[in-house]
């Protein structure tokens, strides 16, 4: 997958609003732009020009592309100017409408953090973002950005928009370059490094009250589920949800016997926003190993393979392969199906959302759609009758995974505890009931 680099010029308190020259961005009546330029010198437009020279492909808001579209092409012998004429160009708005005044560019439209996940997918070319500092902080809040190059100057603005804010999640990061200009300007590059890492000063022969306290605390497990966000979806979609994930809940901790809280977070990489000892719901990737102690967290065994299933009209026959399908597929739009089949050109109908996927499918507006099992589960259980999952069609590969524990701040013994757990609820049929009662036939993890 492609690198996503963000490229940014800040103050020593964080504000990197109208760096470039005075008129660049007065919003909020801010009245130091241009507060870079002073410090220009020889080592700067050297990394100037090399972050310009880099290949890929730049990505911009519409604020940010409007003032380069408006300002680049009209600075003559400008080394810089058919540089960035000749780049690929992504700009994401809601306002702005094709065609684009600049050349090779191209909109994204709809929720940020997804286009630019989509376009991540779908491409094999490094995107650099300049400016553009509310689409960062949407991409930064989603874990969407790899690496920041951030060049600081010695001075303090007071006031300004800032580059990190609100909404901000917390992540470490490593140096991998770093310079000083004659200027005084820091030039770093930060790496995403995993999860935040923590320590404390505790003795090293702890007195028996704060081991008993230790104990507790470790026996304290709480839980938070992968809690897909849509768009104007019922709340009885979300409570269908919940009440089959909090079933789940509570049979690992009868199995364990402890007590367990949940809270309920967005995806699942907002887990490390709330004090969570574990997330359910984890996909397990290939190339997992289990994480470590300070790796982030530790995957149990996987306990179900989960993916995306074949629905079709109440009334319909089953389908084995997609190549069968009579019609158009319906997809969500920008979701991984609609890459896939897109570019094996399979007939397809775009949806805003899985429901929208669901409710086509059931109005026969569609031949067949592809969802995950979770959202097909949901929809028979508030509209039964309505569609049907195909028994008989196997997920590709492509569309098919293994689901395990995240579990953070834990160790080996009580990774075990937990897989003990889950093999005496599969055993017991537990777990292969709770997702009958939503329609969803339990699978097996499947073999990589």
């Amino acid at each position: 997958m492609p690198t996503l680099t963000v490229i940014e010029n800040l103050s020593l308190d964080g504000v990197m609003q109208a760096p470039g020259r005075p008129d660049e961005d007065e919003r909020d009546g801010f009245a130091h732009g241009g507060w870079a330029i002073p410090y220009n010198d020889e080592v700067l437009g050297r990394k100037m020009g090399e972050h310009m020279a880099r290949p890929g492909a730049l990505l911009f808001g519409r604020r940010t592309y409007e003032d380069f579209a408006g300002f680049w092409p009209r600075q003559a012998d400008n080394p810089f100017t058919p540089v960035l004429e000749a780049r690929t160009k992504y700009v994401v708005s809601s306002t702005l409408a094709e065609p684009l005044p600049w050349a090779n560019s191209t909109l994204l439209r709809g929720d940020a953090a997804q286009a630019v996940a989509g376009l991540k997918e779908r491409t094999d070319e490094d995107l650099v973002v300049l400016g553009s500092g509310q689409l960062v902080r949407t991409l930064a809040a989603e874990d969407l950005v790899d690496e920041f190059q951030l060049l600081t100057y010695p001075l303090t603005l007071g006031k300004g928009k800032r580059l990190f804010g609100e909404g901000t999640i917390p992540a470490a990061f490593k140096v991998t370059k770093s310079t000083v200009s004659p200027s005084g300007v820091v030039i770093a590059t930060y790496q995403r490094a995993g999860e935040v890492t923590t320590g404390d000063f505790q003795l090293k022969d702890p007195s028996p009250a704060e081991l008993e306290r230790r104990v507790e605390q470790q026996a304290r497990l709480r839980a938070a589920e992968n809690l897909i966000r849509v768009v104007d979806v019922k709340d009885e979609y979300t409570g269908a949800h919940s009440d089959r994930v909090a079933l789940l809940v509570e049979a690992i901790a009868r199995q364990l016997g402890v007590r367990l809280r949940v809270d309920w977070i967005v995806f699942t990489r907002h887990a490390r926003r709330i004090d969570c000892d574990a997330t359910i719901g984890s996909i397990v990737k290939a190339d997992a190993d289990g994480g470590g102690p300070r790796r982030g967290p530790r995957l149990t065994k996987p306990y179900v393979a989960s993916g995306y299933v074949l629905v079709l009209p109440a009334k319909s026959a089953s389908i084995e392969r997609l190549e069968d399908v009579k019609g158009k597929i319906a997809v969500e739009h920008t979701s991984w199906p609609h890459y896939v089949l897109d570019q094996r050109k399979v007939p397809l109908s775009s949806h805003g959302s899985p429901f929208d996927v669901l409710d086509a499918v059931a109005k026969g507006e569609a031949a067949a759609g592809l969802v995950s099992d979770a959202y097909a589960g949901w929809y028979l259980k508030l509209q039964p009758g309505t569609i049907r999952i195909s028994e008989t069609y196997v997920p590709e590969r492509d569309f098919r995974w293994n689901v395990a524990v995240a579990l953070r701040n834990a160790d080996a013994p009580l990774v075990d505890a937990v897989n003990h757990a889950l093999d005496a609820l599969i055993a017991d049929q537990t777990i292969p009931k709770i997702f009958a009662r939503y329609g969803i036939r339990y699978r097996p993890p499947v073999t990589p």
